[in-house]
């Protein structure tokens, strides 16, 4: 038994709902394989099934979630014993995007969010309803994702607004508690690349900004966090192809 619940495309920016539904789903099952352009979340509420994504094979019991992103190929089947009840919602929006870091497209969800969504059907603001519902689904992912899915995005942050400071990764290790080279491996598999190729290319592209502005080669270089005016023209050539000195006070 289905139950799909009509939803208007509001073009909402952030978070725009789609689609959304429930179904008990009869022994065995199985949708797909399929692909979508939006992003599609269910949520289980009993039963089990399998879920089959990216040459991977998840078990889905009640009280977890998959999430299927645009443009994955996926298939999922319900158990034969014991057939799964899930509620489903598609949506789309730059929000959406951060679903695209999740490693791991299954996850317990500890919320009943999703049991509220079903009743958003009696709501004459139903997807204004659904998008705050969906804020909250999202929150609670990352909530709850773990610390180590955590740890890369906290060193990324830290050194996107610290790299004018003369910092080094195992302060970086240090402020977050964790072993430096779990960390590293932890930030390469995210970002492909290391922390400190990261941190100079993040300095090296701020350098570009303030030369282009104007400022000198060894104003810009201090603001970014060299002390070394000869090592950021060396680094700024490796990493731009030409000297700082020819881009201060040009429009490339």
């Amino acid at each position: 038994m289905s139950q799909e619940i009509f939803l208007r495309n509001k073009r909402f920016s952030d978070i725009n709902p789609l689609l959304m539904g429930s179904e008990r789903c009869a022994p065995n099952h199985s949708y797909g394989p399929a692909t979508r352009e939006y992003y599609l979340i269910h949520y289980v509420v009993s039963g089990c099934g399998r879920f089959f994504a990216e040459n991977e094979t998840y078990d889905v019991k009640a009280g977890k979630i998959f999430i299927i992103r645009p443009y994955e190929v996926t298939t999922y089947t319900a158990d034969r014993t014991n057939p799964w009840h899930y509620i489903w919602v598609g949506f789309n929006g730059e929000i959406a995007k951060m679903l695209d870091d999740i490693k791991i497209p299954v996850l317990p969800y500890r919320e009943n969010t999703f049991l509220d969504l079903l009743s958003c059907d009696k709501n004459n603001m139903r997807e204004e309803t659904v998008v705050s519902k969906l804020f909250e689904i999202i929150s609670n992912i990352f909530d709850d994702e773990g610390e180590t899915a955590r740890y890369e995005q906290l060193a990324y942050d830290f050194i996107s607004s610290n790299y004018m400071r003369h910092i080094k990764i195992e302060e970086i290790a240090g402020q977050l508690g964790v072993n430096r080279q779990y960390l590293s491996r932890l930030f390469k598999a995210q970002y492909g690349l290391t922390m400190q190729d990261f941190l100079i290319k993040t300095r090296i592209n701020y350098a570009e900004r303030l030369l282009k502005k104007g400022y000198s080669v060894a104003e810009s270089a201090y603001m970014v966090g060299y002390e070394d005016v000869f090592n950021f023209s060396k680094m700024f050539k490796k990493h731009k192809g030409l000297s700082p000195s020819k881009i201060n006070g040009t429009v490339i």
